[in-house]
């Protein structure tokens, strides 16, 4: 018994049970075909995501790193939890995760929204009483199938996590802006402003060839607005395009007298924006949307 319990763990063993395989398929069905069916509310697919997600990630991670201790295990599970949390709590967490993943070439975009803490610690909770069993010390030797199946589980999970946006916006998709934020609107530039805080990176392509990627700019002190800023604007006769990258649809065609474009991005739902005007407050846009 002595030996069972400092034995290593298991933690591949944990990718082949039903609970994490119907857990990685929810998470797949759902963010690559029910949130861009719009066959449900954005509420619900943004909380299904959390969910699946909570079970999918943290015993992944602990086979990637091949952890060995119920004490690594754990910190595997608290980290996952500690990072969506944050990310979820504090928009400047959230743009340096946008912005770190960047670097290695991941669009990922995020909509901060407290509530899907309230789902998803629960289902980190449900998930290490679930699965942590299932990474017992193995006493005999596993079967080829049984490896072979830990292996491509193993594969699936990260090539799915990397392709699905993280933590979700549950909220209403037209959120009421701050009333005295105005973007700024240089000369011969067009600025794309967003009506929440969005962490991520806006990519403009025209007909020309041009193709420009920035980061969205966050409002310092309430940080509930984000903006990008695409100077010099676009030559007369070109058209160009936007997308949030890690964010469904485009917006277009952007020209040269574009000088400001209102949008609303989220993860769950296909880019939705409208032109605007150099010096326009967020009440008016809302008045005209």
């Amino acid at each position: 018994m002595n030996a069972d319990r400092h034995a290593p763990l298991a933690p591949a063993q944990a990718l082949t049970t039903s609970t994490w395989l119907i857990a990685l398929l929810v998470l797949g069905v759902n963010d690559h075909a029910l949130k861009h069916a719009a066959l449900l509310p954005g509420a619900i697919t943004g909380k299904l995501s959390d969910i699946a997600g909570m079970f999918v990630a943290p015993a992944l991670l602990a086979a990637l790193l091949r952890v060995r201790s119920r004490e690594a295990l754990a910190a595997c599970y608290l980290a996952v939890g500690g990072v969506f949390s944050l990310i979820n709590l504090s928009p400047a967490a959230a743009e340096l995760w946008s912005a770190l993943l960047a670097r290695v070439g991941i669009g990922w975009v995020t909509v901060c929204d407290p509530t899907d803490v309230l789902v998803a610690l629960p289902a980190l909770w449900l998930a290490w009483r679930v699965l942590a069993p299932a990474t017992a010390p193995v006493t005999t030797p596993r079967a080829r199938p049984r490896r072979r199946l830990e292996a491509a589980s193993l594969c699936a999970g990260a090539l799915l996590c990397v392709a699905t946006s993280p933590p979700r916006d549950s909220r209403p998709p037209m959120e009421d802006p701050r009333p005295d934020f105005i973007p700024p609107t240089p000369e011969s530039s067009v600025t794309v402003a967003t009506r929440q805080a969005v962490a991520g990176h806006l990519e403009l392509r025209c007909t020309d060839g041009a193709r420009v990627e920035q980061p969205f700019a966050m409002e310092e002190e309430w940080r509930r607005h984000s903006w990008v800023t695409f100077s010099p604007a676009p030559a007369p006769g070109v058209e160009c395009k936007i997308t949030v990258l890690g964010a469904p649809g485009s917006y277009g065609p952007i020209t040269a007298e574009s000088r400001l474009v209102w949008c609303d991005v989220s993860p769950t739902s296909p880019l939705r924006c409208m032109p605007g005007q150099p010096g326009q407050r967020g009440t008016e846009i809302e008045r005209a949307w």
